[in-house]
């Protein structure tokens, strides 16, 4: 989860995993996977942050599917970070996601 040399405090690792173990088998907190028609359907300005570390998954071929089919999407693939973003980059995701909703809101109709 967490991308190589980063570290993670321990309290707060231990909180998310113990949410996750308990959490995930109760409930089904996040889709396993969206279709391509569900993606397409996405109409709001999106971000999509992804570790170039993550092993849940190819991240580049995350980000690559996700450009070709969500209409408003901005994409980062952000370096040396696993799965845990923003515990692992919090100043850098941070600074990404207020650059993001800046933007959004300052470009959205009324």
């Amino acid at each position: 989860m967490i991308g190589k040399g980063n570290q993670v405090n321990e309290t707060l690792r231990n909180q998310f995993i113990a949410g996750m173990q308990n959490a995930l088998p109760k409930n089904k907190l996040f889709p396993s996977y969206m279709e391509d028609d569900e993606l397409k359907a996405i109409q709001c300005p999106t971000l999509l942050l992804i570790g170039d570390q993550d092993i849940q998954y190819d991240p580049r071929k995350a980000i690559a599917r996700a450009n070709h089919l969500v209409p408003h999407i901005q994409t980062k693939l952000v370096a040396d970070t696993g799965h845990g973003l923003a515990m692992e980059r919090p100043t850098t995701i941070n600074s990404l996601m207020i650059s993001f909703f800046s933007t959004s809101v300052n470009n959205r109709e009324l």
